[in-house]
């Protein structure tokens, strides 16, 4: 019989599955818990091997209890113990329009308008972060992330979104480790719409401002600059 993560394990990743197997007998009863609480699994079909579909919390010490039976029936009992991480802070994320504004699920937005993910903690390991988030469109096109401190990252393609374009964001932050103690906490997601084309472009050496709507140019306006 062996058990994943071994006997009296420590700081094993929440997000790491519970594993039992055994070879010349079958699983009878498998139990992964921590005081009432049970973690949710399933037996395979010969019922050889049994997985954890539940997931595990932070910083709990988990009990795992087997019965298995050998070839002629006579049953076997185990029980191992191990510790998941704990982490020393858990960030949560929230989705910005701009600096001050929440970007509404579902709402819609100008073809400028970035991703915006704010982290309530420092993240220490941009890299590992970024793996974690996931950003799909509809047409499809490029982009990248660029951070633009330890807390805020922003997404954005390379050129204007086009009009129409769907854009879904899932941040699967849990059990992600963020550097210097720093854990994810909750999965998030959000999505949004681009609308009409509005783009205004200022011209500080003519004092000329043109605006274009969906891409026609519909008015040339003096502007100040802040000239008196």
């Amino acid at each position: 019989m062996t058990v994943t993560p071994a006997a009296d394990a420590t700081k094993v990743s929440p997000l790491e599955q519970v594993v039992v197997a055994v070879e010349g007998g079958t699983l009878k009863d498998v139990s992964v818990a921590t005081g009432s609480k049970t973690v949710a699994g399933e037996l395979d079909s010969d019922g050889h091997t049994w997985r954890t579909t539940g997931k595990l919390a932070y910083g709990k010490t988990y009990t795992v209890t087997v019965s298995a039976a050998d070839a002629a029936g006579a049953l076997t009992q185990h029980t191992s113990k191990f510790r998941t991480v704990k982490p020393s802070g858990v960030a949560s994320v929230t989705f910005q329009a701009n600096a001050l504004t929440a970007l509404r699920d579902g709402g819609t937005y100008g073809v400028g308008q970035p991703v915006m993910v704010n982290f309530s903690r420092p993240v220490k390991n941009r890299a590992e972060a970024e793996k974690a988030m996931l950003v799909e469109t509809t047409p499809a096109v490029e982009g990248r992330w660029r951070w633009i401190d330890s807390r805020n990252a922003h997404w954005r393609p390379a050129k204007y979104w086009t009009s129409g374009t769907k854009i879904s964001v899932k941040i699967n932050l849990f059990g992600q480790d963020l550097g210097k103690g720093v854990y994810g906490g909750a999965n998030a997601s959000t999505n949004f719409t681009i609308g009409p084309s509005r783009i205004a472009i200022a011209d500080a050496s003519t004092h000329r401002m043109k605006v274009y709507l969906d891409g026609k140019m519909v008015r040339d306006i003096p502007i100040s600059m802040g000239k008196g």
